[in-house]
């Protein structure tokens, strides 16, 4: 009979802890000089995409336990993607750091000149 009560109290206590939900939270910010980006998206894979509060923080409950793909974006800055795992029972918190993309200065753009005659002439009217 002890063996039983054992078992049963350990099958409950398992099946309890399978059950926790899991949460996870975190600021976005620039990486550079530390301010918070409000209104960054965050994706994470399977259950949708959410938005960072006025001051970049976000914050999401009722998990299930596992591994997850989190894309973090924030126009003009190069995206973040990030595999976290999150346990039963858990808040993972995290710190989203976010870098604008390096520009190379070395290629040029070029432009196109054209002149006073050849603008004119391609610009006749069609009346």
């Amino acid at each position: 009979m002890k063996k039983a009560l054992v078992l049963f109290f350990f099958s409950l206590t398992t099946w309890m802890f399978a059950q926790t939900p899991a949460g996870l939270h975190g600021k976005v910010a620039d990486a550079a000089t530390g301010e918070t980006l409000a209104g960054a998206s965050i994706s994470v894979q399977g259950l949708g995409t959410f938005t960072t509060d006025f001051d970049g923080y976000f914050d999401l409950t009722s998990l299930q336990p596992g591994t997850y793909k989190v894309v973090c974006q924030y126009l003009s800055y190069s995206n973040k993607t990030l595999e976290i795992e999150v346990k039963a029972g858990e808040t993972l918190s995290l710190q989203i750091n976010m870098e604008e993309p390096a520009i190379d200065i070395t290629k040029g753009v070029s432009a196109a000149s054209v002149s006073p005659a050849t603008a004119t002439s391609s610009m006749k009217s069609t009346n």
